[in-house]
């Protein structure tokens, strides 16, 4: 079950925003692209969230899974797949996220936070806690994520 729990967090974790030029990226356009995305992810708008994510990108983490901590990694398709799965089996998330800190430079983005994940699963709600880290660029004018790196705190 944990398993499941980290990838609706990964899912929570990523974001969405308007076209953009280099000189106008900043906070506010960051913490936007991130609300936007979390809530595409929250309400399964696969679509949404995989057309702010670089066909380059790598999203990695650990997890827990079947008592042991592991690592993943994955591309953007199959990020794409596991998302369309949990979305079918009626997973539903929301992600809380707190000590948000975002470096830019550039035309490209470096944020982390902490995030506390609460899912509920065959009715019963269980609740993770991660430290997230998001590298986004600023590709042809739009935000693209073009790393997602997840760990499992709690």
């Amino acid at each position: 079950m944990r398993s499941i729990v980290r990838a609706l967090v990964c899912a929570s974790a990523l974001t969405c925003s308007s076209a953009l030029v280099a000189e106008d990226l900043v906070v506010s356009d960051l913490k936007a692209f991130d609300a936007k995305l979390t809530a595409a992810a929250e309400r399964c708008d696969v679509a949404t969230v995989l057309d702010r994510i670089s066909p380059i990108a790598t999203i990695s983490g650990t997890l827990f899974a079947t008592g042991d901590m592991r690592a993943y990694r994955m591309n953007k398709a199959q990020y794409g797949e596991l998302l369309t799965r949990l979305c079918a089996a009626g997973l539903v998330g929301h992600a809380v996220t707190s000590n948000e800190k975002i470096s830019i430079e550039g035309d490209q983005a470096v944020m982390t936070a902490d995030v506390v994940d609460t899912v509920v699963i065959n009715g019963q709600q269980r609740s993770s806690k991660s430290h997230s880290r998001q590298t986004v660029e600023l590709i042809d004018g739009k935000l693209m994520l073009t790393q997602i790196h997840s760990n499992l705190v709690d």
